[in-house]
């Protein structure tokens, strides 16, 4: 990954223009304090839960999670006081925007499902269906390759047609995946998790770079800055938090499954098909939140 992101940066730095207006604002160390200890110890708090540590870790993961609590309401306060001189890190104020609110709940709620399901289907295909580590890499490779080479067209399709076009049949597309996979089994034919993962990269690719342009399109210019800011730092929070919620409630289900005798194949099995019918449930808030995505200015859509 180290390549690519200095890759990444050199091409960045000579290609991307500046087109907003800059001015000074000067960095409040506290809330940088503050930020650190609250997205920190909240994403970390969450995955670890969710991977399943056990014994000194998840007392480490539980302190994190109190620290990253606690940091956050401290972080919150601190940002509505500095707000009304101007001089937030993280300006509150833009959820007062019904269009980026309800853009933001159906991005998070797309993103605790999305990393929820990254993190079952290896342990599905490795521990159920058997399969290596590298067939299992390779087997996901077509879906992520779908998603960069769909990301130029959809954006001159939004730039055509607007976000509804394109959120919606996403979203749908993307529920009834994880519906499809509230099916799996000890005998799934590893077939249908290449086709159901490619489907999933499609609907993201509809769904995530739409979704992110028309709830920025929603606030003034002035908060543009603190609006990227928030939708990167929820999407993390929500990964983290739908990977502990499945991962838990296969985990629980699985036990269940073992303690009445059920072999541990499909215990796993089903554990995790009972994790992505929760999945599954929450999708449906991402739908229905899909129709209520306001349309951009006209100056954004041709």
């Amino acid at each position: 990954v180290l390549p690519i992101s200095l890759g990444t940066l050199i091409f960045g730095y000579l290609r991307i223009v500046n087109v907003s207006i800059t001015r000074y604002s000067p960095i409040d160390l506290l809330s940088v304090v503050l930020s650190v200890l609250a997205f920190g110890g909240l994403v970390y708090g969450l995955s670890s839960f969710g991977h399943g540590s056990g014994g000194g870790e998840s007392h480490l993961a539980a302190n994190a999670l109190y620290i990253g609590v606690v940091s956050m309401v401290l972080f919150i306060w601190r940002q509505i006081r500095l707000q009304k001189a101007e001089r937030a890190l993280l300006d509150l104020r833009t959820f007062r925007y019904h269009g980026f609110t309800l853009s933001l709940v159906m991005m998070s709620v797309a993103m605790m499902v999305f990393f929820g399901a990254l993190i079952l289907l290896p342990i599905y295909m490795q521990n159920v269906l058997g399969l290596s580590t590298l067939k299992t890499g390779l087997i996901f490779l077509p879906g992520g390759l779908v998603m960069g080479l769909m990301a130029p067209f959809v954006g001159q399709m939004y730039d055509r047609y607007g976000p509804s076009p394109l959120i919606i049949p996403g979203a749908f597309i993307f529920s009834g995946v994880l519906w499809a996979m509230t099916q799996l089994d000890a005998h799934t034919w590893w077939g249908a998790i290449l086709i159901g993962h490619i489907l999933m990269g499609i609907a993201l690719s509809l769904v995530t770079t739409p979704l992110f342009t028309a709830s920025l399109s929603s606030i003034p210019e002035q908060f543009y800055s603190h609006g990227s800011a928030i939708l990167g730092s929820i999407q993390q929070l929500a990964g983290a938090a739908g990977i502990a919620l499945l991962v838990a409630v296969m985990t629980l289900h699985t036990q269940g499954l073992l303690a009445e005798g059920t072999a541990q194949t499909d215990a796993l099995a089903g554990g995790i098909a009972t994790a992505f019918v929760w999945g599954a449930a929450f999708s449906l808030i991402a739908v229905a939140s899909a129709f209520f995505v306001p349309r951009p200015p006209r100056s954004e859509v041709h």
